[in-house]
């Protein structure tokens, strides 16, 4: 055998002399474990071992193997979101575990993803590479030159239909090929009963060694995987205890100061609080926060081009020192506001500082309000009933109603003031939606950063219009201060002289003949519904009707109260939280809330709009009249 590994070597460096496979084959050609690694899988057949290192050789040079770890970062960050490969904690004989997840999202065999395979599978053997430096690989005797690592599987998933096995084949030949003998287990959940009766028939025809590495676990999972592993340092899918969900960014970017190779997910956890913390001394919090908005799945989504503009402003805010930055920190709202205004970097990052400057005067602390203290005019303004989060539509976007069934306060800065209160309650809300999908990162999670606004006019007289001052100030704000929150807006059954000058202002919209102070900007699409066929087919394909309310053509009934709006908490909170969860919730033993005989009085009274009254007005001049109508316009 040691003749053999001498004439193998031997044969590779006249080629590496004649450069035939170039800088490809330095760290293979001349690494003796190498050498022995593809002897053992040919059974030491010289030839066969050598035409075998050879096609690595030409397989590295093709696929670029030197330029993944350094020009293919992008592509390894996209692939890295998906978590459906990385290397995370280790066995009872100290080899690192790779984990494949073939059900989830992205799992497919193209060059990108066979690039973050061949990612992960370095990262593990450096794992190993490091446990064998550190005396903590527990190497057989009768194999001194054993560095393996274990392989999980989990087809969790999975269907009988998915083509996702011979994905998992077409990766599998890559490590047969370019990684012999570097595989010390494998152990397969949720295995498809096809996919196990096919193995179970091959198995007659497998090596036996080859045999003993496979495993697959259907029954009695922790004990099983405890006879191998650590059960506190395994995940859930496995049998274990380990229930951290895996990052993307931590798992690409956290390391002791020498780089990520060498170590495992788990690892990086117990690291990333130092690290961070290290960061923070020597740049700040802010540097640190927005490095993470770098790596966020809905980024690594974004077309080349959008995404350096988004890393762009990202940068340039890390180095604001503009109070309050932190509540930018988050890739959603980078988004929004670079859509509002058209993608230019330099108009959303002064934009973001000015909404940073307008929070420190205008938003107080919202201690006692998140807690559920609100203030007498909040109180008084949601007992209107007009303004409010219930639900969320089909694709997962809360839904923001907007009613006109009661006279308007006629108190300017009490009205704004609830208005930036439900505004901050529906930004609670996305950021909430958006932890949920973190790691999920499920199909259509990408257009569900936006909230869908149903405006009822069941109820509505020119009375109950909110003046020109407060709908042109609560425009400014949600345009300068919450840019594209607001997806679809739905506009139902709104008044004939309504529907007149939106057409009319569309049309001169399309031939830029009007330019006017506030412009709906971003991707706002306001729709009228003015036949109950039209919001019939609408209401269908967009919301479950069983949780529409009944004067929007639902079938619920249960009436909005403030009450239960601004002081019901769901699991200890109420920002995060919209009315349909807080009116399923339990009751609190201790909520003491005080709702004045008046507030109440008003509150019934919106739970039926349908027969408010109101006194006739004076008809209104066709000036007033207009202006007026024309301000509805961009609701």
């Amino acid at each position: 055998q040691k003749a053999a590994v001498e004439q193998l070597a031997e044969r590779l460096r006249k080629t590496k002399t004649d450069g035939a496979d170039g800088a490809e084959g330095e760290g293979l050609y001349d690494d003796v474990l190498a050498l022995v690694r593809y002897l053992r899988a040919r059974n030491w057949d010289l030839d066969l071992a050598e035409a075998l290192i050879r096609k690595t050789g030409t397989w590295r040079r093709d696929f670029g193997f030197s330029k993944i770890f350094t020009e293919s970062m992008d592509e390894i960050a996209q692939e890295a979101s998906f978590g459906n490969i990385y290397v995370r904690g280790y066995d009872k004989l100290g080899r690192p575990a790779l984990y494949l997840k073939p059900g989830r999202e992205g799992f497919n065999a193209e060059p990108a993803a066979v690039k973050y395979l061949v990612y992960c599978v370095e990262r593990a053997i450096a794992c190993v590479d490091k446990q064998a430096k550190l005396g903590h690989l527990r190497v057989p005797p009768e194999d001194p030159v054993a560095r393996k690592f274990v392989l999980l599987v989990d087809f969790q998933g999975v269907g009988l239909g998915s083509l996702v096995p011979l994905t998992v084949r077409d990766l599998m030949v890559v490590m047969q090929d370019h990684y012999p003998e570097r595989l010390g287990s494998a152990f397969f959940v949720n295995t498809p009963w096809l996919l196990h009766s096919f193995f179970t028939a091959a198995s007659a025809f497998l090596d036996p060694v080859t045999l003993a590495k496979f495993n697959f676990v259907s029954e009695e999972t922790s004990q099983t995987m405890e006879q191998h592993f650590d059960l506190s340092a395994l995940e859930n899918s496995f049998g274990g205890c380990d229930d951290e969900p895996f990052c993307s960014h931590i798992f690409l970017n956290t390391h002791g100061g020498e780089g990520v190779f060498g170590l495992e997910y788990s690892e990086q956890l117990r690291l990333s609080p130092q690290e961070l913390n290290a960061l923070q001394a020597d740049h700040g919090f802010e540097y640190v926060e927005f490095l993470h908005v770098y790596r966020h799945w809905r980024v690594l989504r974004l077309p080349s081009q959008k995404r350096h503009w988004l890393r762009q402003l990202a940068k340039q805010l890390s180095l604001c020192e503009e109070e309050g930055m932190d509540y930018f920190i988050e890739a959603s709202t980078l988004l929004r506001y670079l859509r509002a205004h058209e993608w230019d970097v330099d108009k959303a990052a002064a934009a973001v500082c000015a909404t940073a400057r307008w929070r420190k005067e205008h938003i107080p602390p919202l201690g006692d309000t998140q807690m559920g203290r609100c203030s007498a005019p909040i109180v008084r303004e949601c007992a209107l009933g007009r303004f409010y989060l219930r639900g969320f539509d089909k694709r997962g976007r809360p839904i923001v109603y907007v009613k006109f069934h009661h006279e308007d306060s006629g108190h300017f800065q009490e009205t704004i003031n609830y208005v930036i209160y439900v505004m901050e309650r529906l930004i609670a809300v996305l950021r909430r939606k958006e932890e949920s999908l973190l790691e999920k990162e499920v199909d259509g999670a990408a257009d569900a950063d936006c909230a869908t606004v149903l405006v009822d006019f069941n109820g509505y007289s020119p009375s109950h219009r909110p003046p020109l001052r407060t709908m042109l100030e609560a425009l400014r704000i949600f345009q300068e201060h919450y840019p594209d929150v607001f997806g679809d807006v739905f506009l139902y059954r709104p008044p004939a002289r309504l529907c007149f000058f939106y057409h009319a202002w569309q049309k001169m919209r399309c031939s830029s003949c009007l330019t006017l102070p506030i412009a709906p900007k971003g991707r706002s699409n306001v729709t009228l519904v003015t036949s109950a066929s039209q919001w019939r087919k609408i209401a269908q394909s967009l919301f479950d009707c069983e949780k529409l309310e009944w004067t929007l053509g639902g079938n619920t009934r249960q009436p909005f109260t403030s009450k239960t709006f601004l002081s019901k908490k769901v699991d200890g909170a109420i920002f995060g939280t919209e009315f349909e969860a807080q009116a399923a919730a339990p009751e609190e033993k201790r909520q003491r809330v005080s709702f004045s005989s008046v507030v109440l009085k008003v509150e019934e009274a919106a739970d039926t709009p349908a027969v408010i009254r109101h006194e006739p007005l004076e008809p209104e001049g066709i000036v007033t009249s207009t202006i007026n109508t024309i301000t509805w316009l961009f609701r």
